[in-house]
C-alpha cells in the first residue's frame, strides 16, 4: 500500500490491519468454494458491447487546461463514462492542479457552499461536449468518521471530536438514525435540484449529461452494517426526482460481498449494482462470480466502479484485471484512478506514466465491442 495522503480527502486502499483488508469489521469473508470444484458458467452474453468508465473524482477542481487534457485523452480512449464525487478537495491534492474547495456542507448540515457544484458544473458542459457522461457521488462515507477529513455530518454526530484522520470506525449507529437520513436526503434533492446555467436546466432532468448519481460511496462500508436497507431507501426517495434514462447506483462497498447485498438486487429504485475491490484476483473468484449471477438473476445491471494496482506491477495488474471483468463477467470497468500527474507508487495513472497508460487504453480497447452481460441504451 502507498503512503497515506490524507489531504487528497480520498484513499484508495483503505486502512485495516493488513493496511488493505478488504473485509467488513464483524462480516466474515466468503466461504471459498469445495477444493476441486468447478467455477460456475459464465453468464450468458446478450447485452450491449462493453464500454469503459474511469474514475477521476476531483477532476471539475483541476485547471481547465488539466481538464481538457485528461478529457482529450479518454476520447481518444473511448471512455464513455466518469465518475466524480461531490465533496472538498485541498489545494494542489496529489501534486495535482487543483484549487481549493470546501465539503458542500462543511460544519453545518443543511447549510451548503455550492462552489464545488459550480465547478461540476463547468465541467460537465466538457464531458457533454466530448460525448462523455458523469457517474456524480453524491457524498464520501470516509467523512462520515473523518477518516480522511470531516464534513458537516461528522460534526453533527460528534465524530469531529471523537475521532481522528487515518482509521475507519464503527459507523452502524449514523445509519440507523432517521433524521440523519432526512438530512441526507436533503443533501440529494440539492445537488438533483442544482441547475447548469450553460446546459439550461436542472442536473435531475440532464439525462444526456448524467449517466447517474451514486446514493454514496462505499456506504457503510468497513463497520457494521447498521440498516442494510438503508442505500435502498435513499434510492427510492431520489429516484422520483430524477428523469427518466438517470441511473440510481449503490456507490459500492468496500469489497465485492459488501457491494452486492440483496437488499441493493430488490431494490425496484436501484438501477445499477457499483461493484468495489482491490483485491487483483477479485475478478477471477468463483464465489464472487456467485454472487455477480445473483445480480443477473435479480434482473439488476452491474458495473466494477473501483478497482485498481500501485507499485512496479500497475501496467500488468490493471490489464489483467481489465480483462478479467470482461471475460467474467462482462461488464464496465472503472479503473482507480486517471488523475495528472499520475504517482507510480500510488493508483492515480496518466499519460506521463507510459507504459500504464498504454496498458489501461489497450485492455479497454481489446474490452470495447465484445458482448456484455447487461444492455445499456443509454451509453450504446
Amino acid at each position: 500500500m502507498a503512503a497515506a495522503d490524507a489531504s487528497t480527502s480520498k484513499f484508495t486502499c483503505r486502512p485495516n490491519a493488513d493496511g488493505c483488508s478488504s473485509n467488513q469489521v464483524g462480516t466474515p469473508p466468503p466461504a471459498a468454494p469445495p477444493p476441486g470444484s468447478s467455477p460456475p458458467a459464465v453468464p450468458p452474453r446478450s447485452g450491449s458491447p462493453i464500454w469503459s468508465g474511469a474514475n477521476s473524482y476531483f477532476l471539475w477542481a483541476l485547471s481547465s487546461a488539466d481538464q481538457d487534457e485528461i478529457l482529450s485523452s479518454f476520447i481518444a480512449a473511448g471512455v464513455k463514462v466518469v465518475r466524480i464525487f461531490i465533496t472538498g478537495i485541498a489545494a494542489g491534492a496529489k501534486g495535482s492542479s487543483a484549487v481549493e474547495v470546501n465539503q458542500l456542507e462543511s460544519t453545518t448540515v443543511g447549510v451548503y457552499d455550492d462552489k464545488v457544484l459550480q465547478l461540476v458544473d463547468d465541467l460537465m458542459v466538457k464531458t457533454f461536449n466530448s460525448g462523455i457522461k458523469l457517474n456524480i457521488v453524491f457524498h464520501d462515507r470516509y467523512m462520515i468518521d473523518c477518516t480522511w477529513g470531516c464534513d458537516a455530518y461528522a460534526y453533527q454526530w460528534g465524530a469531529y471530536t471523537t475521532y481522528q484522520n487515518g482509521a475507519t470506525h464503527d459507523v452502524s449507529a449514523w445509519y440507523q438514525n432517521a433524521n440523519f437520513a432526512s438530512e441526507y436526503e436533503n443533501r440529494m434533492l440539492h445537488i438533483v435540484n442544482h441547475v447548469n446555467p450553460t446546459l439550461g436546466r436542472a442536473w435531475k432532468d440532464l439525462p444526456e449529461a448524467i449517466f447517474g448519481f451514486g446514493i454514496q460511496n462505499e456506504g457503510q462500508a468497513h463497520s457494521p452494517i447498521g440498516d442494510p436497507n438503508w442505500v435502498c431507501n435513499r434510492a427510492t426517495f431520489i429516484k422520483a426526482n430524477l428523469a427518466p434514462g438517470i441511473n440510481v447506483l449503490t456507490g459500492g462497498g468496500a469489497d465485492v460481498p459488501d457491494s452486492i447485498l440483496s437488499q441493493h438486487i430488490s431494490c425496484p429504485a436501484i438501477d445499477v449494482i457499483s461493484v468495489h475491490s482491490y483485491d487483483s484476483g477479485a475478478w477471477s473468484r468463483s464465489d464472487y462470480l456467485q454472487l455477480f449471477q445473483q445480480i443477473v438473476a435479480g434482473g439488476k445491471r452491474a458495473i466494477v466502479e473501483e478497482f485498481g494496482a500501485s507499485g512496479s506491477g500497475k501496467a500488468s495488474s490493471l490489464a489483467a484485471q481489465i480483462s478479467q471483468i470482461t471475460n467474467s463477467w462482462g461488464v464496465p470497468s472503472f479503473a482507480w484512478q486517471v488523475m495528472k500527474p499520475s504517482n507510480p507508487n500510488d493508483y492515480e495513472f496518466f499519460t506521463d506514466q507510459g507504459d500504464v497508460w498504454s496498458a489501461f487504453t489497450s485492455a479497454i480497447a481489446d474490452a470495447s465491442g465484445k458482448p456484455g452481460t447487461f444492455s445499456w441504451p443509454e451509453i450504446i
